[in-house]
Formats: structure tokens, sequence, C-alpha cells
């Protein structure tokens, strides 16, 4: 991704693409309340969702594990931190 494309508003399914699943499954998530943070713009059920793509990015890194193991063991921890 470019520098100045950081701050760009993705739609639902570049969204997806970059995340390289299907738009419904996004749009599961946002329902849930799991997905990344996303922007509706518009009222009603014609408001369109769409990302920050710096955001998407960040909301993607907090999501780095080094091990399934019982529940996982996040990227970011080291021995000295536990």
């Amino acid at each position: 991704m470019k520098p100045d494309d950081t701050n760009r508003l993705l739609s639902t399914d570049e969204a997806a693409a970059r995340l390289n699943l299907k738009p419904d499954t996004l749009r599961q998530w946002r329902y849930r309340g799991c997905s990344p943070p996303f922007y509706r713009v518009g009222k009603g059920p014609g408001a369109r969702c769409h990302y920050r793509a710096s955001e998407l990015e960040e909301w993607l890194s907090n999501k780095r594990f080094i091990s399934t193991c019982g529940g996982g063991v996040r990227a970011d921890r080291t021995k000295n931190s536990r």
C-alpha cells in the first residue's frame, strides 16, 4: 500500500479482498461486533460501510499469533512479559 493510500476509505468488497475474506463474512463480523472499525455513510438500509485502510492494517496486526495452543499466544508477547 502506498503511503498516501493509508487514509483512503475502502468499500466492504475492497476491505474483504484485503483480508482475503468474502464480503459476507465481513458483514457478519460487523453484525456480531467483531469486525475492524468501520464508518457508516448515509442513513437507513441504503447506508454504506467503509473501512479506513490504515485502521484495517492496525486491526489486522493486532490479530497476529505465534501459537494456537491454549487459546493462542500473541506474537508481541515474550517470555519476560508473562
